[in-house]
């Protein structure tokens, strides 16, 4: 109980100290945020030039993660522009968005916020970050679709080479299956020839059989023949039909091919950049001296009066 009355009766006597000095705390509270006030009006005004890129894809992926890209742009773009009057600002897609969606790829955005003293300088600064950016992600996404296309040639290279390879074959084939049919022909016309000297003399019981023997061979032969030429005609279909399969494969993989760049986005510029002046922040400025002001002439005036009572 004792003690609450001391904690009370000290800050009274802090209440008559405040009050005696009103005046002087009063003033020199009123100095400093006049102060303030005027030396933030006298500051230059600047200029926030703001873009909005997209980020390029690459099969639906991102080339570069938002934070990775923001990290470079600064680190290595910005910091070569040593003039401490320019700022820059990356704002990237929500963290808390990330976490919650657990999905980076959707926000493949990001707002590239220059200031300057000048407007145009802000907006050519902008202009020359984004530019550089873009040839850093470009760079990547090129060496993906040179990967592209380089495995497209591969497949048709392969393509190509296997055709020539049947078709080396089946050529072959075509040569022996058209050897075998002239064998055939002059078998069977020599044959033929044989039955017909038979048949213009007198025919012994010898010569009919002989004759009949020709004959059954003669037609062997043919049968032989027609099988020979029916696998002339197959091979020849299949001539056309590797030359047909070769060029749906080359259709097929140019589709594909196509497909694949589709998928592949590259960086460009959504919006901006615009510029426009930057907010001074005079307001927050006045408030916080006005706190901090009156806090240190409060606490000089206690001084002031504690030293009194000293002397």
């Amino acid at each position: 109980m004792e003690e609450d009355f001391d904690i009370i009766k000290n800050l009274f006597e802090y209440w008559k100290i405040v009050k005696k000095r009103k005046k002087m705390i009063i003033a020199l509270t009123f100095s400093i945020v006049l102060l303030v006030g005027i030396f933030s009006l006298m500051q230059p005004r600047k200029y926030e030039s703001t873009t909005v890129i997209e980020i390029g894809k690459i099969n639906n992926k991102l080339a570069i993660h938002p934070l990775q890209f923001k990290e470079f742009i600064m680190l290595t773009i910005f910091s070569k522009y040593e003039n401490p009057e320019w700022g820059l600002n990356i704002i990237t897609p929500d963290e808390y968005i990330y976490k919650k969606f657990n999905d980076y790829d959707s926000f493949n955005y990001l707002i590239i916020k220059v200031s300057a003293s000048d407007q145009n300088i802000s907006k050519k600064i902008s202009l020359k970050i984004i530019e550089q950016s873009f040839e850093y992600v470009d760079k990547i996404i090129n060496e993906e679709k040179d990967l592209i296309i380089e495995e497209y040639n591969e497949s048709i290279r392969f393509s190509e080479e296997n055709y020539k390879k049947e078709i080396e074959n089946i050529n072959k084939e075509i040569e022996q299956v058209n050897m075998n049919i002239d064998l055939f022909k002059k078998d069977i016309e020599r044959l033929e020839i044989q039955i017909n000297s038979l048949s213009s003399s007198s025919l012994s019981s010898e010569g009919i059989s002989k004759s009949t023997l020709i004959t059954s061979i003669i037609d062997s032969y043919k049968s032989r023949l027609l099988n020979e030429e029916n696998k002339k005609l197959w091979l020849e279909k299949r001539l056309k039909d590797e030359k047909l399969n070769l060029e749906e494969t080359k259709i097929f993989e140019r589709l594909e091919l196509e497909n694949k760049l589709k998928d592949i986005k590259d960086s460009k510029i959504i919006s901006g950049p615009y510029a426009k002046p930057k907010a001074r922040g005079t307001k927050n400025k006045v408030l916080f001296a006005f706190a901090a002001a009156l806090s240190f002439s409060i606490l000089l005036a206690l001084m002031l009066e504690w030293s009194k009572k000293i002397k």
